[in-house]
């Protein structure tokens, strides 16, 4: 289970999703963990957002997770690339959480960080939905909080905590089941 301070990389997998990615940096900024993740995550969110939203949108939708998170960049990883075995386009997550031995890797690819290959370094990956869960199960009141600033916040005007775990759903879905199955009749 999440504990408040601990480290997560949050791998680019589950920072694209824009409504996934504002949970769980809502999440972080509520202090129920800390995200971490590498200037190459970032590259490669922005080059995939940026097919999305344009060039100008993608680089400013990172450049406010970096500077809202100073911290969460890390670096001096390098030196654990050669250890890694994991999927080679994934090495340098598996090395920055070894770096700092994070823990858990927070990613939609499991496939891409076999536990053969993290157990040496006493790392996991986790789900975006197993991470959510265990962060429900620990601060359920916290994570609807979060949730209803989420909805309130969006544009459309109507959209209620219903409708954006709706949208969570396509990501989340076992953490969607839980949450509606703890909602208070």
């Amino acid at each position: 289970m999440p504990d408040p301070g601990d480290d997560a990389i949050l791998d680019a997998t589950v920072l694209f999703p824009i409504v996934l990615c504002d949970l769980l940096l809502r999440c972080a900024e509520a202090e129920l963990f800390r995200p971490r993740w590498t200037a190459e995550i970032l590259d490669e969110l922005e080059r995939n957002v940026s097919v999305r939203i344009g060039e100008r949108a993608a680089r400013s939708r990172v450049e406010r997770m970096r500077s809202f998170f100073t911290d969460a960049t890390v670096v001096g990883y390098e030196w654990f690339l050669p250890s890694m075995t994991n999927e080679i386009k994934d090495r340098h997550v598996a090395a920055a959480a070894a770096a700092i031995q994070a823990n858990v890797i927070v990613t939609q690819n499991l496939r891409d960080f076999p536990v053969w290959s993290m157990a040496p370094f006493g790392l996991r990956a986790q789900s975006a939905d197993r991470f959510l869960c265990d962060l429900f199960t620990v601060a359920p009141v916290t994570l609807r909080r979060l949730m209803a600033e989420q909805a309130a916040a969006y544009r459309r005007p109507s959209l209620t905590v219903a409708e954006l775990a709706d949208l969570l759903a396509n990501h989340v879905p076992v953490f969607v089941t839980l949450l509606r199955r703890e909602e208070v009749p």
